[in-house]
């Protein structure tokens, strides 16, 4: 029972157990391998009470993969076994520590003022790109930002540059059109809330099953925009929405495909009227 909370309580208890045998090793520059580093280790530690010959083991376990991952090296001398920490385990552990002061930051009053950080790592360094990602999660940061950049780079409404050594983005053609469309959602939705002229606006289109995708993606715009369907190609809105159309029909080139038309009255529009709430 309760594997998955057991596993996880072994994990933090032996990267706690690397992190003093690390901070040890720092403060000493090399010790021996025996009683002296344990005792130390268990003071980083909070002293407490511990199995000696387990811990013992533990010790010995956590020095072996350090040793595997290049973080301490083992060393003969006068006739002593010593364990010195490399420079690579000197790196980890001040990161660590870092780790630790960005916690505490978070107790301070916040300066109004976001970090960002942004990254361009080629995909055949794919693990050195995994392992910063990792990294930065663990310390706590927030990876929404730069995973959405990446996102809209790849769909094309965003592009990279440098310029005087900076990493800058910029909006493409495509992008500003999808901006454009968003903002005339929103326009949609606030003339909800203005007088209805009596008038329907019904949208119409024909577009053959070669462009499906195209056709499919134009129906879920409409109805997430807010438009009514009467059938699978006859879409209606009781609100001026030319706009939005005109640039609907140019992001997805569908000019001469669709139709737009202000109708005076339409037969049986009870239904549509009640969808609406309108009067």
């Amino acid at each position: 029972m309760k594997t998955v909370e057991a596993g996880a309580k072994k994990i933090r208890r032996r990267e706690s157990i690397q992190k003093a045998l690390l901070t040890t090793l720092l403060i000493g520059g090399m010790v021996m391998i025996g009683a002296a580093p344990r005792i130390n280790i268990l003071k980083l530690l909070g002293n407490k009470k511990r199995n000696p010959y387990r811990f013992k083991h533990q010790v010995n376990d956590t020095l072996m993969r350090l040793a595997n991952k290049g973080f301490v090296v083992f060393i003969i001398e006068n006739g002593r076994k010593l364990v010195r920490i490399t420079p690579a385990g000197r790196r980890v552990l001040a990161l660590e520590e870092q780790k630790t002061a960005l916690q505490l930051q978070k107790k301070k009053r916040w300066d109004k003022r976001w970090r960002v950080v942004i990254f361009d790592i080629p995909e055949y360094r794919r693990g050195t790109r995994d392992k910063l990602r990792l990294t930065m999660r663990t310390a706590g940061f927030y990876h929404q930002v730069n995973d959405t950049l990446m996102r809209l780079a790849n769909k094309g409404f965003v592009v990279f540059i440098r310029e005087n050594g900076r990493k800058l983005v910029r909006i493409t053609p495509a992008g500003r059109r999808v901006l454009a469309l968003e903002e005339q959602k929103t326009t949609l939705q606030l003339q909800k809330k203005k007088r209805w002229d009596k008038r329907w606006r019904v949208v119409i289109f024909d577009i053959p099953e070669y462009r499906r995708g195209t056709r499919d993606k134009l129906r879920l715009t409409m109805r997430t925009a807010g438009f009514y369907r009467l059938q699978d190609s006859v879409w209606i809105y009781p609100y001026d929405c030319e706009d939005f159309m005109a640039l609907v029909k140019a992001d997805l080139q569908i000019g001469n495909a669709v139709l737009y038309m202000v109708v005076e009255k339409i037969e049986n529009d009870s239904k549509v009227k009640t969808h609406f709430m309108l009067s």
